[in-house]
């Protein structure tokens, strides 16, 4: 669930409209193509369009423009990002709602008869006696006969 925004807000005595950020998809006017801006285009010399997307330069400004407009992003008949582009916002991934927590604990597994066997025919014999010690004469020096 989304939070609730207000609305309005007062700042500094000056009533203002809030509206919630949408990010708009990043197209490049110089190739032509989606997921970057002009400014860091890999390919920069590329001259084209920025109505139409042909490859005659772009008209100077104060004229009038010679070529019907291409959307970059929907290829429509409309400047990129036109009001009437549909796909001018980035397209956020629907959230799939979560399973409810599983309240009931996992079930245990149950033993194995056998293991309860083995367990209790131990507890009957008693602990497992201790490994004996090993030999400390093993490392030590040889003794020589000296006269």
């Amino acid at each position: 669930m989304e939070p609730k925004l207000p609305r309005w807000i007062f700042y500094h005595g000056v009533q203002l409209r809030l509206l919630p950020f949408r990010n708009k998809v990043e197209a490049c006017y110089n190739c032509r193509s989606t997921g970057h801006r002009t400014d860091v285009c890999p390919k920069p010399r590329q001259e084209r369009c920025h109505r139409c997307g042909a490859a005659h330069p772009t008209p100077p400004e104060g004229s009038p423009p010679t070529c019907n407009p291409r959307c970059i992003v929907c290829n429509g008949n409309h400047s990129t990002y036109s009001s009437n582009c549909k796909h001018r916002y980035v397209q956020r991934p629907q959230r799939q709602k979560a399973p409810a927590p599983d309240t009931h604990p996992p079930p245990q597994q149950p033993v194995p008869p056998a293991a309860v066997v083995r367990s209790s025919q131990q507890a009957a014999s008693g602990p497992s006696p201790a490994p004996p010690p090993k030999s400390v004469t093993a490392l030590s020096a040889p003794r020589t006969s000296g006269a």
